[in-house]
């Protein structure tokens, strides 16, 4: 139940994180653009259970550690 738990917090981190980092950036002329959050954030859900769900407990929590501080750091800007 933790992991699953924690698959959302990541996914809502992940999201919040990507589209600040991301907002205004074109690639090749193209302007990034983010589906809703509402398909964005069930989406990465999905995707971290897959990425994580084989890994140790030690991996998990060091990526969501990562994604956290990304996170935290956007909070003082």
């Amino acid at each position: 139940r933790e992991f699953i738990d924690g698959c959302w917090r990541l996914a809502f981190l992940d999201d919040m994180v990507c589209r600040h980092e991301l907002d205004g950036v074109v690639i090749k002329g193209e302007p990034i653009v983010f589906p809703p959050k509402k398909e964005s954030i069930p989406y990465r859900y999905k995707l971290f259970l897959e990425m994580y769900g084989e890994d140790t407990a030690e991996v998990w929590k060091k990526a969501y550690n990562k994604t956290w501080k990304r996170a935290k750091a956007l909070r003082g800007k």
